[in-house]
């Protein structure tokens, strides 16, 4: 956007700082972090920033926790007070919505397509007579089913020649993360089961388990069932390929 110094937001500022410096660390240490940070002030990065960086790292526990194999919890302890950390239900719906279109905005071919799964679920729902409970669980599972995407590169997604082997292999974990992603949030726990195995078959064929017959959920049918409707309306309309 050709934005500089105040018209950069300031999240990315922090962001773009803190990226280096992790980077740099990783390779050469906490002195040449220092000395890149204090070299590149003012060009690359926000003075003030760099000032508060240099003090943060003279903090005996600051290099180490870069050490560590995980730092999400110490990273969570540090955020401020949030309305967003009580969620209700109805929150719950907007947040399976958001996560749709986000995942959905990452290739051209997809845009709308985890609602339109999302909508063709819930008339299966309907059709079989699964309670109201079973039929929104089942619905914010659709909308979010596709959110292992997020770990697929875009040119993947877009391709639409056939995949190589190892572009394949990278495709078809996508459910494998929606799974990882989902059961580590405790109000979309109970969507991981059916979120990630919407690619299942009941011949044991589909990914990325293999599961067969009724080792496949209730719900993760369905959203085989209502992924591949909707694949297949799509493809007519654009000419894209299976998947």
């Amino acid at each position: 956007y050709g934005l500089k110094g105040a018209d950069i937001p300031l999240p990315a500022r922090i962001i773009h700082l803190a990226e280096v410096m992790e980077v740099a660390y990783g390779v050469c240490g906490s002195t040449a972090a220092e000395a890149i940070a204090k070299k590149r002030s003012g060009i690359d990065f926000d003075p003030d920033l760099v000032g508060a960086f240099r003090q943060l790292a003279r903090h005996p526990g600051f290099w180490p926790l870069l050490d560590r194999e995980s730092v999400q919890e110490e990273v969570l302890s540090m955020k401020p007070p949030s309305a967003f950390d009580s969620v209700s239900d109805d929150q719950v719906e907007t947040f399976c919505e958001v996560i749709a279109d986000f995942i959905d905005i990452k290739s051209k071919y997809t845009w709308g397509n985890s609602r339109a799964v999302a909508s063709a679920a819930d008339r299966i729902a309907h059709q079989l007579g699964l309670s109201e409970a079973e039929a929104t669980r089942l619905h914010r599972a659709a909308l979010v089913h596709d959110l292992g995407k997020a770990a697929v590169p875009g040119n993947i997604l877009d391709k639409r020649e056939e995949m190589s082997a190892t572009e394949w292999e990278r495709f078809r974990l996508h459910p494998y993360f929606s799974d990882r992603i989902l059961v580590r949030v405790e109000k979309l726990k109970p969507l991981a089961a059916d979120a990630s195995t919407h690619h299942e078959m009941l011949n044991g064929q589909g990914y990325h388990r293999q599961l067969a017959g009724e080792q496949i959920s209730l719900g993760g049918r369905i959203l085989a069932v209502a992924d591949t409707y909707v694949m297949l309306v799509s493809r007519n309309a654009d000419g894209g390929t299976e998947r």
